[in-house]
This record gives structure tokens, sequence and C-alpha cells, in this order.
């Protein structure tokens, strides 16, 4: 036990935080009990004692327990967010200063204004090189020079100590998805090179992999004595009821009271045997061919991640152009979902065929068994609606006839969609018969997960059927960063709305944010923030005949919009590297003619051209073949969606003789 946390409450709310897990279940550590723990830390031997929290300088007896630190002979290290009671402070700095260490877990708000800024500076200067700052990297996009201004700045340690935001089960926190490590450990190979320039040293906390690094950047942490991928023990954290975890992010996986006997060394070992059959897995699904890992120079990464990884799907992590790293510095990362499509050590390697969800059309089995022998390990899902109308899928009814048959016996895995704009009922009186529906589906067939647009219907859902994967649908309407982070955890993909599907900038924004996979609808053709979109869905939802094409209204009036839809045709699909894990193809009504339907699907798995009049986009795509250049696909992918004030569709559609 090197970890004494006493006190769950805390004066800031971020959102990786991992302590969620377990913050209703204790408040602050009684004084027994810290005497029990300093107690278990000289039976083991250990100088150190490090208080964290929650915010440990917010406990109404902190100055009690910095004495008796003190008083007992032990050095202290502090774990806080800086914003210190005054008292607190006061306290602090009659520590004897050689044996004083604080870490303060930081952000760019330390040179913002307010009062909790204030505070953060004050404490800064009062112990200047006694402290030292950190940060935990929860965004690809994380700022890190701030840092190195805030060191200079305040006179403090040249030392900053660099973590990971980790999932914690139970706790909804945010985290850094495994698909963005390897942007994360570009940017930390550039803060590397700039600290060293200013003699500040990096340290690297837990969960760090060597497959994040390019093979320079491996040889700057060797030269610090920082290589990354074996910083994942179960060095134990002490709870403030007495409870003793691995760590907070797998405080709901093992835990063990202190009694008076606890010896640190003992703790982490049962913990390490406990936590053993997560240690097979690693993050992503070829650590078990990485050489770094065989040779036991990586331990897989964080447990907690490995677990996110076993609970849902595995991780893929996207490396388009990169070389792999030689035997000697790291192994290759994570390409896909299987471990032939990681790349050979030494060689460069192609990035993997990015796997799709296509729509179920009611054809006979020899119709999916040719699918199946086309393209089946790029096959996600062939999503269907829900059988029976429990509820409506937010489309047409569709034929029928060869569906039990398809659920029950399909080569290729079924998605199914519960996702109408609008729930006909409240979601806890329709939810029982969903969940029941679903329930049957999991016993007679091939079923891989689920899409819904109510968040209430995908909590019950995720409560009645945890197994099953769930999917934001487009339908969500998920646009911002905000909604994603609202989603939290609760889905395992998310599918952003149409309104961004030409805004890169937008559709960039709510990756970073949602933690899960993007799956990107790419053949969906509606017009952007279109008028009559609530209603058109509804009519589809619930009306007997199959709703008209309500925005053609206006696209009459103005037939240039044409070209502003959501749609992306299959030789433009390079332009969303980086963003999407996953494709979709829309179709359930449009591609009813199997012909049809291969045609498109080819063509989108090839990246063969097709014109906008052919994807099978529906209503609102352009009615007339037209070439679309890279260019002007381009310019639309990042104008801003001005339209009142920008004339690039207009101008292209005359130019095309479209009109």
């Amino acid at each position: 036990m090197t970890n004494i946390a006493i006190t769950s409450q805390c004066n800031r709310s971020c959102r990786y935080c991992f302590a969620g897990s377990v913050a209703s279940e204790s408040q602050h550590m009684d004084p027994a009990v810290f005497e029990q723990a300093l107690d278990c830390l000289h039976r083991s031997g250990i100088t150190q004692a490090r208080l964290l929290g929650g915010e440990p300088t917010i406990h109404p007896r902190f100055s009690d327990f910095v004495s008796a630190v003190e008083g007992r002979g032990f050095d202290l290290l502090l774990f806080s967010n800086g914003r210190m009671p005054r008292k607190s402070i006061d306290r602090l700095r009659r520590f004897p200063e050689d044996r004083l260490s604080i870490l303060i877990n930081t952000d760019p708000l330390i040179f913002g204004k307010g009062k909790n800024q204030d505070r953060l500076r004050q404490v800064c200067r009062a112990f200047g090189p006694r402290l030292h700052l950190g940060y935990t990297i929860d965004s690809p996009g994380a700022d890190l020079g701030f840092l190195l201004d805030a060191v200079s700045a305040f006179g403090l340690a040249p030392q900053i100590r660099l973590g990971i935001a980790h999932p914690s089960p139970g706790a909804e926190n945010f985290f850094l998805h495994p698909r963005h490590y390897l942007a994360v450990g570009e940017r930390i190979g550039h803060f590397l090179r700039r600290a060293r320039k200013r003699g500040i040293r990096i340290e690297l906390d837990c969960g760090f992999v060597p497959c994040m690094f390019a093979e320079a950047d491996l040889g700057l942490l060797q030269e610090i004595g920082q290589l990354p991928g074996l910083r994942c023990n179960p060095l134990p954290d002490l709870l403030p009821d007495g409870r003793l975890i691995p760590c907070y992010p797998l405080a709901r996986v093992a835990g063990m009271n202190m009694d008076a006997d606890s010896r640190c060394a003992e703790v982490q070992d049962l913990f390490t045997r406990k936590l053993a059959h997560l240690r097979q897995a690693g993050i992503f699904r070829c650590c078990n061919d990485c050489i770094l890992r065989s040779e036991g120079r990586c331990s897989g990464g964080c447990l907690a991640v490995a677990l996110q990884r076993l609970r849902h799907v595995p991780f893929a992590v996207p490396v388009p152009g990169r070389l792999a790293l030689s035997p000697q510095a790291a192994a290759s990362p994570c390409r896909g979902d299987e471990p032939s499509d990681c790349a050979a050590v030494g060689r460069p390697g192609p990035a993997p065929p990015i796997s799709w969800t296509i729509p179920y059309i009611d054809q006979p089995p020899s119709f999916w068994k040719q699918i199946y022998s086309l393209y089946g390990n790029r096959i996600q899902e062939v999503y269907c609606p829900l059988p029976g109308m429990v509820l409506p899928s937010g489309r047409p009814v569709q034929a029928s006839r060869y569906l039990d048959g398809f659920l029950r016996s399909s080569p290729l895995p079924v998605g199914i969609i519960v996702n109408p704009v609008i729930l006909p009922q409240p979601v806890d009186r329709i939810a029982p018969f969903v969940i029941e529906k679903l329930r049957n589906l999991q016993n007679i067939g091939n079923l891989q997960g689920v899409s819904v647009a109510d968040y209430g219907l995908a909590l019950r859902i995720k409560e009645a059927l945890p197994e099953i994967s769930l999917t934001a649908s487009v339908l969500m309407d998920v646009a911002k960063p905000q909604q994603a982070l609202l989603l939290g955890n609760l889905c395992d993909r998310l599918v952003p709305s149409t309104r961004i599907m030409r805004d890169k900038r937008a559709l960039q924004a709510v990756a970073e944010a949602f933690c899960g996979r993007i799956r990107l609808l790419v053949n969906e053709a509606c017009v952007p923030d279109c008028l009559c979109r609530t209603q058109h869905f509804y009519e589809m939802a619930y009306s007997v005949d199959p709703p008209l094409s309500l925005c053609r209204r206006f696209l009459d009036r103005r037939p240039w919009m044409r070209l502003t839809g959501a749609w992306v045709l299959p030789q433009h699909l390079h332009l969303f590297d980086g963003i999407a894990d996953e494709m979709k193809l829309a179709g359930r009504a449009t591609l009813q003619n199997p012909e049809h339907y291969l045609q498109v699907l080819d063509a989108y798995m090839t990246g063969s051209p097709l014109t906008p009049d052919r994807i099978g986009g529906g209503p609102a795509s352009p009615l007339h073949p037209v070439k679309i250049d890279e260019g002007f696909y381009r310019a639309t992918f990042t104008c801003g969606k001005r339209c009142d004030s920008c004339s690039i569709c207009r101008d292209y559609f005359d130019q095309h003789g479209m009109g």
C-alpha cells in the first residue's frame, strides 16, 4: 500500500475522475483508520506516506493527519488539485521542507481568472520547488505546453508527471479511448523535446504502452528512464472506510479489508494474482502477438482498459502510413480486430479494411451467403427492425418473408434497430416488451447489437442486457460534443447526426468527446438541418403508406441544396480517415433491388467511384448523374455551412448543367 485516500470528497468535478465508482461509499477517513494505515506502512518498511482523495486537504482533520505523519518520521507526498484551504496551506508550510513533496494535478486554467485559479497560483508560489505538476490526458487534442510555462512562471520542481484518463466501471467517467493513443503518443513526443530544451524532466504514470510512440520518441523516453509498458501494477489504495483496492479504476473488480497484520507487499501480491486473468488480455487483441510483450517489456497496458475491451469489442487503432517499430524498440500497434491485421515488425503495413454495418433487405439465404463469401470479415452487422412490430424502427415497414430464417441462421452478425424518432409510449411502459424480444433473439440467433434513438430506452436495455453492444442511432441526432459527453459510457458506438456529416470540424469534435467507437452513415442524403426532418421520420414510422418527400417543396425552389446533403461517395471515404472507426450503409428502402444493393456495397467496399444519384441516398439526393470532384467535396467538407453567404454549391450546380 502506497496511497492513503483520506477522503472521497472533492472540490472539483473533473470529467475524467475515476474515483466516482467509490465516491458514495465512504466520506472522511476516521483517525483510528489513519493510524492503522501508518502502522501498515511501518510494518512494510515504507518511509513515505502518500495522501490523496478526493481532495485530501479538505478533510476536517487534515492538519492532525499531517502532524501524525511528521511525528512518526515519514516523508510526505501529497496529491492535490491545488484548491487547498488556507489552514491546510499553513500546516504544510510548517512540514520539514526536505521531507515534503506535493503533486498538483492541474489544467490550462492555472493561468485563468477566478478565485480557484488565484488559490492555485498561491499554492504554487508557496511551495515552489517542493511542488511539481501533473496532467491527466483525456483527449487527443490535449494542450501540454502550458505545463512548461507554469513550471517557469512559479519556480516549480522541473518535473512533470503525465497520466492517461482510464475507464472506471461504475464511475461513468470520460476516458481516453485507445483509438487516440497514437495521436497522444505523437503529441507527447513533441512535448518531450520541448521539455528537454528547458531542462524539465517528464515522468509517465501507468497505462502508457510502447506502440503509442514513434521509435525516436521511445529512444528519448529510454534516455530518461521512462520506457512505457510496465507501469500497470496493483499498488493498492486504502479507501477512507479501511478497504484496500488495487486502484480506483479497478475498485469494483477486487478489494479486501485492512487488518492489524496487513503488509503492503502481501496485499500487492494478492491483487496481482487475482487480476492475472485480465493481464492475459491486453488492451488490443493484437497484444497476444506483440514482440515486446512476449519478451516481458510490455504488460499489455491498463487493466481497466483491458476489462473495457473484454466487456465490449476489441479496440482497433487505424495507423495510416506509419512504419512499424523495430523489434529492439517496440511491436507494431494494433491495426484491426484480428492479429493478422497487425503490420509485420520492421516493415510498413497497410491500414486494415474498415468494418461495415449494412441494411437487411428481404432476400433468400443465397443472397446473404454471397455477401458473406465476398465481404464476410468486413461486415460488422446486418441491421434490421425489431420483428413483431413491438416498436417502429424509424423506417417504413419492410417485407419479411425471409426474416425469421435470416435471424435464426444468418452467417453474418445481426443488429436490431429500435429507433423511432419519437416513442409511441413512455419508455418505462414499452421497454419491457423490447427487452423481452431482444432476449428471445439472443436465444435463437446471432444478435450482435442494438441501435437506439432514445436515451431512456438505451438505459433500460443496458441494465437488463449489459452484454449487448449499444449504438446511439443517427436519429438520436448527436451533433455536438456536449451531447457526446451526456452519453458517457452508455453506448459503445455513436452514429453522429447527418447534420454534421459534411462538417469536418464538427465531426472531429464529436469524435474526440465520445469515448466509444464512431460509426459514420455514408450514403444518407438528408439536407443538413432540414425543416421537415422530424415529421418525415415520424410519418415513416407510424404511417400506413410511405411518406412523401416532404423536403421536395423547398428543394424544387433551391435544387442546388441537394449538393449539400449528408452523403459521402465511395471515392471520398479517405477524407474521413482518423474520424471513423466503422462505416454504415443506409438503404432498407432505397436498395431493395438486390443487384443495385450489391453494386453499391461493392463500390463502398472497394472505393470505386459512384455518382450521388446511384448510392441509394433517398429523395434528397441529386436526381441526375454528376461527377463530384474531390476538390469540390473537400471544399464543402470544411466550408462551415454558411450557405447564406457562400456560392460554392450553387456555382457547381450551374457549371455542371444540373438545373
